[in-house]
């Protein structure tokens, strides 16, 4: 009877320990929201639209902020240490806390701000319908103004860089806003310029241009069918970028020679994303395509509204893409459609711009948006997945301590 109440109490024991040590297990979820800044329109000096912030889970939070008057917020966002940039139509300035939506600070223009803005130094710089201002970052306190029209800036080794509508694109100073050059390019440029290999690349009018980035002669001049209003990509040695005129261009940086050109058949407003080695671009027919960037056959396509003239955004192998009054989630590797989510009757017309979590928008009733980057599902983490197996060795055992035990009694007994 001793023995037998000795295996009882040290199986007992062993359950207990077992149990205990599965309690002390810490339990994880695979999310964060603390991810890369998205500084300028484009995400980068490549114009890539590409970034890495992590999903989130449980963490994700919705909200929205209206501003009057009731006009369309063409300003994409940036984001930079947890606080949103973006110009409104009623002639401000806003930085917001990502994750509440409130007003951090506002700086009052003369004129509707439509340009998205770009961080540097921890300073934005972003320009109004007739000027152009530098901002402290955390105070939104005025450093420098200059009277340029200046749209979607891009700034490269303590220089700005940005074409205006009265047909000149300029380099200015970052520090004091004094003119380093300026270049007459025949007509207003509305693109985001992209900068590699002391060259700058963008779009003006009905051409596509590469500047020389010291001094501003013209390297390259390139005349599509129609006007081109997208901010070109960069990818190895070669620049992208769609005209209304419907078609996709690959360009050799080094001499403006075609590569390929692909026929959507319709005009082409949203500027190209790379990711994964691929290019994901729409049109205005409401189709998204993903090309293959070194010969321009298409991997595939997907009509998901009724036309796409904002610009795709990716972050871990999802596109986010808005289309008519809906933001899609689609994977990036077969366009399928993770999910979409409907605003309502409003139009999202400014781009996504990704940090921290969240993608961030504006819409054509001056509304802006906040969206988590939700998972499709719970993500399990390998915490998880040690519980689970620590949970089946416990019940395992337990069992076999049992069928241990009766044969035990039942020896005990018959002997």
């Amino acid at each position: 009877m001793k023995n037998k109440i000795k295996v009882i109490f040290l199986l007992l024991t062993l359950i207990i320990g077992i149990f205990t040590f599965i309690m002390e297990v810490p339990i994880t979820y695979s999310e964060s929201i603390n991810g890369t800044d998205w500084i300028q329109f484009r995400h980068d000096l490549n114009n890539t639209a590409c970034t890495n912030t992590t999903l989130t889970t449980n963490n994700g939070h919705y909200w929205k902020r209206s501003f009057s008057p009731e006009e369309s917020i063409l300003s994409s966002p940036v984001i930079y240490n947890k606080k949103i940039y973006f110009g409104s139509p009623d002639h401000n300035i806003y930085c917001l806390n990502i994750s509440t939506g409130q007003t951090i600070w506002n700086f009052m223009t003369s004129w509707e701000v439509h340009s998205s803005g770009v961080i540097y130094d921890n300073k934005l710089y972003i320009g109004s319908a007739y000027d152009f201002y530098c901002l402290d970052a955390d105070t939104g306190s005025i450093i420098w103004q200059s009277e340029n029209t200046g749209r979607l800036p891009a700034i490269h080794d303590g220089k700005v860089y940005f074409g205006d509508m009265a047909h000149h694109f300029y380099c200015l100073n970052a520090t004091n806003g004094t003119e380093i050059w300026k270049t007459d390019v025949g007509d207003q440029t509305i693109s985001c310029p992209a900068i590699f290999d002391n060259q700058i690349f963008f779009s003006s009018g009905i051409n596509f241009y590469s500047l020389n980035q010291t001094n501003g002669d013209i390297l390259l001049n390139f005349t599509t069918g129609d006007f081109v209003y997208t901010s070109p990509s960069i990818f190895i040695n070669r620049v992208y970028f769609g005209s209304n005129d419907g078609n996709v261009y690959c360009l050799n940086i080094s001499n403006g020679s075609i590569f390929w050109q692909f026929d959507t058949g319709y005009e082409i407003e949203s500027s190209p994303a790379i990711s994964s080695g691929n290019l994901y671009i729409g049109s205005g027919d409401g189709t998204l395509y993903c090309l293959n960037p070194i010969n321009g056959s298409l991997i595939w396509k997907n009509k998901i509204g009724f036309d796409i003239y904002a610009s795709p955004a990716i972050s871990n192998d999802m596109l986010y893409i808005p289309s008519d009054n809906r933001i899609f989630c689609l994977n990036i590797n077969t366009g399928e459609v993770i999910w979409s989510w409907d605003i309502g009757t409003n139009r999202l017309l400014s781009s996504p711009a990704i940090a921290n979590g969240r993608i961030i928008i504006g819409d054509d009733e001056n509304e802006i948006y906040c969206f988590p980057l939700l998972n499709t599902g719970s993500q399990i983490s390998l915490d998880w997945i040690l519980l689970f197996i620590i949970i089946m060795i416990s019940i395992g055992g337990t069992v076999a301590a049992v069928i241990i035990i009766i044969y035990y009694l039942r020896r005990k007994k018959a002997n």
